[in-house]
């Protein structure tokens, strides 16, 4: 629970001076959307290991100093939850940037347009093969 804490605090903490660095900053408008696109993309960067590292690890801690007793499946469910949070750890960057969001979307709809054709089967040749 104190890590969550420690979490809270010093995230409202980078909140407070970004917003005050950008207040005072004469950037351009594209530079504050990217900083703060940043800034969001490292708040749900930090919310992923919560839900998916200590999330689970807490309610195997407790659960094992209440029931006395540990379970199996909570094990491999850590080990599942670990294998996720390392799966989904850079989709916030690639969603919520603006560019790295474009850049995704356009990929999909070019694939999508481009049609493949079905090859046609080749005619079976022999092939020779050098002895070296």
């Amino acid at each position: 629970m104190s890590s969550e804490f420690a979490m809270f605090f010093f995230a409202m903490k980078c909140f407070l001076a970004t917003k005050s660095l950008m207040a005072q900053a004469g950037h351009s408008k594209s530079f504050r959307r990217l900083q703060w696109q940043l800034f969001y993309a490292l708040v749900l960067q930090t919310m992923i290991p919560i839900t998916f590292i200590q999330g689970p690890f807490t309610v195997i801690y407790f659960t094992t100093i209440i029931l006395d007793d540990s379970f199996e499946f909570l094990g491999h469910f850590l080990a599942l939850s670990i294998t996720m949070y390392l799966a989904t750890d850079a989709f916030p960057t690639i969603f919520i940037i603006k560019q790295y969001r474009d850049t995704l979307i356009s990929y999909f709809k070019r694939a999508k347009l481009i049609k493949v054709k079905p090859q046609q089967p080749a005619s079976m040749t022999s092939v020779q093969l050098k002895v070296l």
